[in-house]
């Protein structure tokens, strides 16, 4: 895989050209729950990590909720359905990331790529995104991509009372 140089900057955080610094305050008790999981996340097989996040995409409340094959997947790692009485069931596919380093706009732009026709994607990642990502994920004029970085799922884990 290639690894831009933007991919390798953590700007998100970075105040544009008339801002001050931003840094969001979270209590410290916090970020060391957030940096266990992420260990312990990180020493899980690749496969059996796709196979746990399914779990709790199916805990959050998708159905039909599917594993693809390890190869020749095209970039999908799960694939679900969320249901609502107020429309039709919506598609969406996941791709899952069980990356130390952060992911960065090639891989929103590969899932985009990959997706099947009316679904949404979705990047759930024990890392966090690139700015570049974030900015490719929000493009005006393409269909938008959720991206899920470590703080995300452990917010989802707690919301939802997901036991690992």
């Amino acid at each position: 895989m290639e690894l831009l140089s933007e991919d390798t900057i953590i700007d998100s955080l970075l105040p544009k050209s008339d801002e001050k610094l931003k840094i969001p305050k979270l209590d410290e008790e916090m970020l060391k729950n957030i940096e266990s999981l992420k260990k312990n996340l990180l020493i899980i097989n690749p496969y059996e990590f796709e196979n746990l996040m399914a779990k709790l995409i199916e805990h959050a409340g998708f159905m039909n909720v599917d594993v693809t094959k390890k190869s020749g997947d095209d970039g999908i790692d799960v694939n679900a359905f969320l249901k609502h009485n107020f429309s039709l069931d919506l598609s969406y596919q996941f791709q899952i990331k069980r990356w130390k380093h952060s992911v960065g706009r090639k891989e929103v732009a590969n899932l985009r790529g990959s997706l099947g026709f009316n679904s949404f994607g979705v990047i759930i990642s024990t890392s966090h995104f690139t700015s570049s990502a974030i900015t490719e994920a929000e493009s005006t004029g393409k269909t938008p991509i959720n991206l899920v970085g470590v703080k995300e799922l452990y917010d989802i884990i707690i919301e939802t009372k997901f036991v690992l």
